[in-house]
């Protein structure tokens, strides 16, 4: 996201998104949404695929999922 502060000692893992102007501050879990001032997981599980259609993770090509592991 645009204007996004990451801190000191702060690791996001791959597949995630930050939202606009948020404060990020320790672990964002990998294929998370996070969000807000401080940044917090709003969503999990999610993946980027080119089907637009797809509504659910488990509709999208397999080499796109990737479960969130939380820490």
């Amino acid at each position: 996201g645009m204007c996004v502060t990451i801190l000191y000692n702060t690791k996001i893992y791959d597949g995630s998104i930050i939202g606009a102007c948020s404060v990020v501050k320790g672990i964002i879990s990998n294929n998370c949404i996070a969000a807000g001032l401080p940044a917090r997981i709003i969503r999990e599980n999610i993946a980027w695929c080119r089907d637009a259609e797809a509504e659910d993770i488990a509709e999208v090509e397999p080499q796109y999922i990737n479960y969130t592991i939380s820490e």
